[in-house]
């Protein structure tokens, strides 16, 4: 099968933190390195269960990090020439499985101009009984956009009337800069839906590659788990066994997830504000990235490219994100990197107005 490039991938905690920070120590974890069990241990999906507020955990299958996740689902569900659709921008991953599988990808833009809202109605228009698999992302990455619960529970309506699964990537869920942001996860609302989550993002521990994915529909659900049998079977068993000591801390991290990330997200906004003559934005209201747009002429590409170059700072262009003049940022770091990086970056917009 010949893939199409991941293309943001190509731009693209320690335990011992972990456990002084939870108060455990190595003591702690006490588990023979065999095979696991193939959708996780039992303890660590009814931890995770509780992520939801209608689930347990014969509904939780656990995968190596949220991408395994998203990509067996797709490979369970669509074939060549299966329809899906999907808002975009959005992580690549999630569409280009699909269109790698040969199905056809229906994209509808969020645009910033409308502070990345999903058009329901342009929804309805595009789904129908063909579709296969409709992809919804919030908060979504590139942008840190939210979705609002009414939308939400909309769009589900409309899945469920033409009985569409759906992917849900909700690996930012948990890191609204307001609580009053966070919209149900979607396996909640439609016994159709997939949500897909993770330790990566929120609890700030992507090296235990701990993903997961949520489903009422049991059948549905078993037939993902099965095409899991073609891909790593299980999880190691120590990151499974060291994922439970974080989510038994899982307010703790959160918090600390979430304070970093306001915190920064302060920063950067007052950084935008300093350069609002040649930068403008939809300011996220969740996660530790978003798109800034640029007022002068110069492909996005070439723009990242540049401020790697001159600056050693790493963006991702908005070609990788199928639009131009925008670029994303990161700004999860340490506080004082990102400092610098904005600095940096000021000083490398300052030298292109001058050319």
């Amino acid at each position: 099968m010949k893939f199409k490039p991941f293309e943001l991938e190509r731009w693209f905690v320690i335990l011992k933190q972990l456990l002084d920070l939870t108060g455990n120590t190595f003591d702690h974890i006490d588990v023979m390195l065999g095979y696991g069990w193939s959708n996780g241990l039992p303890k660590l999906r009814e931890l995770i269960a509780e992520e939801y507020e209608d689930l347990d955990a014969n509904h939780i299958v656990v995968t190596n990090g949220a991408i395994e996740a998203n990509f067996i689902i797709s490979s369970t569900l669509l074939e060549p020439n299966s329809e899906v659709v999907t808002f975009f921008p959005t992580y690549a991953q999630l569409w280009q499985v699909g269109e790698n599988l040969g199905a056809r990808v229906k994209k509808l833009r969020l645009l910033m101009d409308n502070k990345y809202k999903p058009n329901i109605d342009q929804l309805a228009d595009m789904i129908n009984e063909n579709t296969d698999l409709l992809i919804l992302n919030f908060p979504s990455n590139p942008a840190g956009a939210v979705i609002e619960r009414k939308d939400l529970e909309e769009i589900c309506e409309l899945a469920e009337h033409y009985n569409i699964p759906i992917l849900s990537d909700e690996i930012y869920r948990g890191l609204e800069y307001k609580a009053t942001d966070r919209a149900p996860a979607a396996a909640d609302l439609y016994e159709n839906a997939i949500s897909v989550s993770g330790l990566s993002k929120v609890y700030g521990l992507p090296g235990l590659r701990i993903g997961w994915l949520a489903c009422k529909n049991k059948e549905l659900l078993d037939r993902i788990w099965s095409f899991r049998d073609f891909t790593s079977i299980c999880n190691g068993v120590l990151n499974e066994k060291v994922a439970e000591i974080a989510l038994k801390s899982r307010e703790l991290l959160r918090e600390r997830g979430r304070k970093i990330a306001v915190k920064n997200f302060e920063i950067l906004k007052q950084w935008v504000d300093d350069h609002s003559d040649v930068i403008s934005w939809v300011p996220p209201k969740a996660a530790v990235l978003t798109m800034l747009m640029y007022h002068f002429d110069m492909d996005s590409e070439t723009f990242c490219r540049g401020l790697v170059e001159e600056k050693s700072v790493f963006t991702a262009p908005g070609s990788c994100f199928e639009t131009e003049k925008q670029f994303r940022v990161g700004f999860g770091y340490d506080t004082e990197r990102l400092k610098e990086g904005l600095k940096r970056l000021g000083e490398y917009i300052a030298s292109l107005k001058e050319r």
